[in-house]
């Protein structure tokens, strides 16, 4: 785990945030906004992944007293460790906060910093990554901002990540919560998002070179201003750094309107578009992954 790994993930989050049973969202979903909406499943899933190497990075730093030390350049880290036996390796019970007080750094001719609180929970740890293994954390955000030049994400919120795997080769992430909000600012920047009652799964086969993902939520985006949900009917699927190749999420925003977003193949997808809730497709756009995000 390195500092530069902590900050290029932070950047990752920048762009996600800067970017433009479920229960029913505050926008009727419409043909003029449906390829809009739908773009904010594959964005809430991104941002999600991307917290959860967050996760990753600052758990690995419990094991790692070195970087610990090193943590910062300018400002501040208070770092406080709660170490059950087995010591200085994350075991079930471990917990460790971090307390940034503008911890600064200098990478590339960049300068990061942190700012806020993230508290880490170990629940469950078996096993060793890379063969049979479990690794649960609990974690929360107080305030938690990454900053980069003049912009900046601020999270606050708490969830649940796992990671698992029977054999080392099928490993499923997992992220669940009831409230998790980020901020992006700056100069003429301000975009909030937030997510409630969320699951996100993801399986990935590296033999196979295939993944599985379904994801269930309410999201809120001043972007598009107001809130929607998603479900996932059925599970979506693809090989790995590619576009989904089968599967269906579902957007449902004010009166039971909604946007189905069908993947034909990993290169075209089906919008079905029903304006009124009444379950009778209103108008069908059919498009390509590459159109569909940009």
């Amino acid at each position: 785990m390195t500092l530069k790994t902590i900050c290029l993930t932070g950047l990752l989050m920048i762009g996600l945030v800067g970017c433009s049973g479920s229960t029913e969202g505050t926008l009727t979903v419409s043909a003029q906004n449906a390829e809009t909406l739908a773009v904010q499943a594959t964005l809430t899933t991104d941002f999600l992944l991307q917290m959860d190497d967050f996760v990753t990075q600052f758990a690995d730093l419990f094991e790692d007293a070195e970087a610990q030390a090193a943590l910062c350049q300018g400002g501040s880290a208070s770092i406080t460790p709660n170490d059950v036996a087995p010591l200085g390796v994350l075991s079930t019970g471990d917990s460790i906060i971090y307390t940034f007080n503008n911890c600064s750094f200098e990478i590339f001719g960049i300068t990061f910093s942190f700012a806020g609180t993230v508290t880490l929970t170990a629940t469950e740890i078996s096993g060793t990554p890379g063969a049979a293994f479990v690794r649960e954390l609990d974690v929360s955000y107080q305030s938690f901002t990454f900053t980069l030049g003049e912009a900046f994400v601020r999270v606050d919120g708490s969830y649940t990540v796992r990671a698992s795997s029977p054999d080392g080769n099928a490993n499923t992430t997992s992220i669940s919560g009831t409230s998790l909000a980020a901020y992006l600012g700056g100069p003429s920047l301000s975009v909030s998002r937030s997510w409630t009652d969320f699951a996100l799964s993801r399986t990935e086969d590296t033999g196979a070179n295939t993944y599985a993902m379904t994801f269930d939520g309410t999201y809120y985006g001043s972007i598009i201003g107001g809130s929607i949900s998603f479900e996932t009917p059925a599970t979506v699927s693809g090989g790995i750094d590619s576009n989904p190749d089968t599967g269906t999420f579902r957007v449902t925003g004010l009166n039971g309107s909604t946007v189905t977003i069908n993947a034909l193949d990993n290169v075209n997808v089906e919008l079905l578009i029903d304006e009124d809730g009444d379950e009778v497709i209103d108008a069908t756009i059919t498009t390509t992954w590459a159109a569909l995000e940009n």
